[in-house]
């Protein structure tokens, strides 16, 4: 690292094979810094409800490092007696073929199936260009955290390190550059407004995960209440942060039960719970 260079820490997530398949074509020479596996749980009928909002039944299990894989491995242990026998053996599988990538100890995986019921995270650190990966990613809902950093010389004795501004997970940069303004006079010239321009490119990404999932509810609100109906929750406007965060699905949810009501309202505009 030089003083004037920018970094970028990723979190990326997603179904096992595509995210995979996205690591060997854009990243193959890079290795995670961590990898952890998730067992993704059906949702029963009342979890379903608006009732329980912040209900998961997802399985996480503890991170691997590229050195220890130990408290993955007592995680999974710790909850099999709630996991049926090939969510087990799923977890398992991934843990180790996970481990053996970032270890060394073997090659970039391969499935040769998707796994729908898993998936996989990855935290990994690398340079400015891992912005230009991102944004080619053809489903940008893989990327679930990005931090951008600037190198300078700091400390003593004065050497450079990285100033890491705080990590985003939607569109909203606001805080990120609110924070770059208590360090960028100690930066190299022109490298504030080169973090400013990785930040805005972070949150394109953001938004354009933001826009598919737009597009998913608008066309589920037009087929379950019609063409130009709107949906409240407690008599508010759906906003960005709703759809980017845990109350899409239950959301999502509400309009599948409301299609399968056998009775619906004929009119006036229908309210979710939150």
């Amino acid at each position: 690292m030089q003083h004037g260079d920018i970094r970028l820490q990723l979190s990326l997530s997603g179904e096992p094979q595509k995210i995979l398949t996205y690591w060997r074509g854009f990243m193959q020479d890079m290795l995670p810094t961590a990898v952890s596996v998730t067992i993704l749980k059906m949702h029963r009928k009342k979890q379903r409800s608006p009732w329980w909002p912040n209900h998961d039944p997802n399985f996480y299990f503890e991170a691997m490092t590229r050195t220890e894989k130990k408290r993955a491995e007592l995680s999974i242990s710790d909850r099999s007696l709630s996991m049926t026998a090939p969510e087990i053996e799923t977890a398992r599988h991934l843990t180790e073929i996970s481990y053996d990538w970032i270890s060394g100890r073997g090659g970039l995986p391969s499935l040769d199936k998707a796994i729908p019921n898993a998936r996989l995270s990855f935290r990994m650190e690398g340079p400015a260009t891992l912005v230009d990966v991102i944004e080619k990613f053809g489903d940008p809902k893989v990327v679930s955290g990005a931090s951008v950093g600037a190198v300078f010389i700091q400390g003593e004795p004065r050497r450079p390190d990285v100033r890491w501004l705080p990590e985003m997970h939607g569109v909203n940069k606001t805080v990120t550059l609110e924070d770059l303004k208590f360090f960028e006079g100690s930066l190299a010239e022109g490298q504030a407004a080169a973090v400013r321009n990785a930040v805005d490119r972070v949150s394109g990404v953001f938004r354009k995960a933001l826009n598919l999932r737009k597009a998913r509810l608008n066309k589920r609100i037009t087929e379950v209440q019609g063409y130009g109906k709107s949906l409240e929750i407690n008599g508010r406007t759906i906003t960005d942060d709703m759809i980017e965060g845990y109350e899409f699905n239950e959301i999502m949810s509400w309009l599948d039960g409301e299609t399968n009501r056998q009775k619906k309202p004929k009119d006036g505009i229908k309210s979710w719970r939150a």
